[in-house]
């Protein structure tokens, strides 16, 4: 009977132990997203709920950016191992100051920042809008917006500043605004009704 006991011990003792072992054995990961919490990065919160980050062995932390903060030089500095970018030109330009950083996928295969314009503002084709108020936060000014001055002819006495807020925007109809596909649409949509 002895026995037994100590041979279905021996047998289940893997089953028994098995998730604390795993549970030390995860590896402590720190993420550090380009923007507050969503749709983009719903991914990687997915991963956190459903356990699949854990499944593979990692207990990843996702630290939320926002308007102030850099993710890329967060990650240069090492206090975090993992940063999403807000766009390839940034990568260009950590490239060009020798920025200890590696890209190592990309999420989007076309980059979704788009410029927005009023309806029936007279801004309706692409070759009317450098001439129109432009509201640019600081980071589209140093990648995005270089592009649109030498290639299109925008000007940067035209930029206003974008805090991450539509309401200038919508209070002057001869303006454009920085966006990304997925979120300032649709925030101008329930604020601005268009």
């Amino acid at each position: 009977m002895r026995f037994y006991r100590f041979f279905l011990l021996a047998c289940l003792a893997p089953f028994i132990f098995a998730p604390i072992s795993s549970a030390q054995a995860l590896d402590k990961i720190r993420l550090a997203t380009n923007w507050r919490a969503q749709a983009e990065h719903g991914g990687f919160y997915q991963a956190m709920v459903d356990g699949t980050y854990a499944q593979y062995g990692l207990d990843v932390t996702i630290l939320q950016g926002g308007p102030q903060q850099n993710a890329e030089l967060l990650l240069a500095a090492g206090r975090v191992d993992f940063a999403l970018g807000a766009n390839l030109f940034q990568m260009f330009e950590a490239v060009r100051q020798k920025t200890p950083i590696v890209k190592v996928a990309s999420i989007f295969q076309i980059d979704p920042v788009v410029l927005l314009s009023h309806p029936q503002a007279g801004l309706d084709k692409f070759e009317d809008l450098p001439n129109a108020t432009a509201f640019i936060a600081s980071d589209f000014m140093v990648s995005a917006w270089r592009w649109l001055k030498q290639a299109h002819g925008f000007r940067d006495e035209k930029i206003k500043p974008y805090g991450f807020n539509p309401a200038p925007f919508l209070a002057d109809k001869q303006s454009i605004q920085q966006g990304f596909l997925t979120s300032e649409p649709f925030a101008i949509e329930q604020m601005g009704g268009f």
